[in-house]
């Protein structure tokens, strides 16, 4: 096997990621308040988890004879909307060059040839902070499309596997989402269709949302692209998201895995993984690399990998993909990834500490403390989702509003345990209040009936 270089380092690949998508990489800004320009939280970043994900692609000869000209693409994994960080650690051998296309970035190998018997071996090695996103969606404060805009028309329209044109997609559709105008109300109507329609089954090849729709079952791949096919023939922009997931922290498969995303307006592109029963929110342990399929191959691919050549031989790709959970401190040259991973595990910290309030009543005793705090992990949220709305365009915009989010988070905090420690503070004085008060009255007591019994013994009335 003929192979041009051999390995791309960790400092050259932080220059081949800068030239993609890391504005964020400068470095910190100087640390002050802003105003907060979001009008409204569209979702909240919650568990944050610092990954070593590795994927590697072996295409094995089994041919007869070397074959030739194998052209191989990966999709990068990066950060668009999946609400990660990624950071590209090593990739060997070296690629020949990295590609950008429609939102979505390659590594490209053309390898003269590969004899027979032999193995073409790739790997590319990240380390990615990722979260959990949950969307809050208001159905009223939900947008109208603009029909002339480039989303609309790009993701509206069918396609190889979505064929949302089709008679019998369009009229499913239309009978799902019934009298429905809200976007946002017909998506949550289709996916429900979708999770009650297919039973999940694998499949070796693509089968495309026809084909899942009429026999109702596939994996996640013909879970999304019914989904898919069912949003855009309602005019509802959507897409296909690949990539993989895990079920835990520390785990090897040699699957992929396929989601999707529909758009609102004032809101976005929103995930949903219908075969995980995720509606409108993604876990920390799915990494995304391709939106919609890969168009800059001769044929749309939606897959991890795309590999063609020349020849008669028989060739057999594989991959294997592994995460396991790192530190932080990994990160330690990307300062902006340290900030937003302290920050939200501030914000968890006080709304621990707000959930421990409502438990011990102390909301009732001190509602304006209480009131305050919750404005305070709100504004900490909007701040945190301003961060990571403009960490692409404006990075030092990014990183004011991070270290915003992590201030108003501590103060929520401390609001609440001033609370509570008043609460706690009441909670053992009444009682030492309480318990005088009855040993005095009890003493009086005692006192007239001492008297009392003196005034008898006597004759005498005593005055007490």
């Amino acid at each position: 096997m003929r192979v041009r270089g051999q390995v791309v380092t960790r400092k050259t690949v932080l220059l081949i990621t800068l030239v993609l998508s890391t504005a964020w990489l400068l470095g910190p800004a100087p640390s002050k308040s802003i105003e907060l320009n979001q009008e409204f939280l569209k979702y909240r970043l919650r568990a944050p988890y610092v990954s070593n994900l590795t994927h590697t692609i072996q295409i094995h000869n089994f041919g007869p004879s070397e074959t030739t000209d194998v052209q191989l693409y990966v999709p990068i994994v990066q950060n668009e909307t999946a609400r990660h960080f990624a950071v590209i650690n090593r990739v060997s051998p070296a690629p020949q060059k990295f590609l950008k296309d429609n939102g979505n970035a390659y590594a490209y190998w053309n390898v003269e040839a590969v004899p027979a018997g032999h193995n073409l071996t790739v790997s590319i090695n990240y380390q990615v902070l990722a979260f959990n996103v949950d969307f809050s969606v208001d159905s009223s404060l939900v947008g109208t499309y603009d029909e002339d805009s480039v989303i609309y028309h790009e993701h509206t329209a069918p396609e190889e596997l979505i064929e949302s044109n089709h008679t019998l997609i369009v009229s499913t559709a239309e009978n799902v989402v019934g009298e429905e105008e809200n976007p946002r109300e017909m998506a949550l109507r289709i996916y429900d269709f979708v999770v009650d329609r297919l039973t999940y089954e694998a499949q070796s090849e693509e089968m495309g949302a026809l084909w899942a729709l009429q026999n109702r079952r596939g994996d996640c791949s013909e879970h999304s692209y019914l989904f898919v096919a069912l949003c855009r023939a309602v005019g509802i922009p959507s897409r296909v998201v690949t990539g993989f997931a895990f079920s835990t922290y520390i785990e090897s498969s040699s699957e992929g895995h396929m989601w999707t995303e529909y758009y609102l307006e004032n809101y976005g592109w929103v995930p949903t993984d219908l075969s995980w029963s995720l509606f409108e929110e993604i876990d920390s342990r799915h990494f995304a690399s391709l939106w919609g399929a890969c168009k800059i191959t001769e044929h749309a691919s939606y897959a991890n990998y795309y590999v063609t050549y020349k020849g008669n031989a028989q060739l057999e790709p594989r991959q294997t993909v592994q995460t396991r959970r790192i530190s932080i401190n990994v990160l330690d040259e990307f300062p902006f990834t340290q900030t937003v991973y302290d920050t939200i595990s501030k914000i968890q910290e006080a709304e621990l500490t707000v959930g421990l309030a409502e438990a011990t009543g102390t909301r009732f005793l001190f509602p304006s403390d209480s009131y305050a705090a919750k404005e305070a992990l709100v504004e900490a949220d909007l701040y945190l989702q301003e961060a990571v709305e403009a960490w692409t365009s404006q990075p030092y915009s990014a990183q004011a509003c991070v270290q915003t989010a992590r201030e108003k988070a501590e103060e929520a905090t401390r609001l609440v345990r001033d609370a509570i420690l008043k609460t706690v503070g009441i909670a053992v004085v009444v009682p030492v209040i309480a318990v005088t008060a009855v040993a005095v009255l009890v003493v009086r007591h005692r006192r007239k009936e001492v008297a009392c019994s003196l005034g008898e013994e006597t004759g005498q009335e005593w005055i007490t």
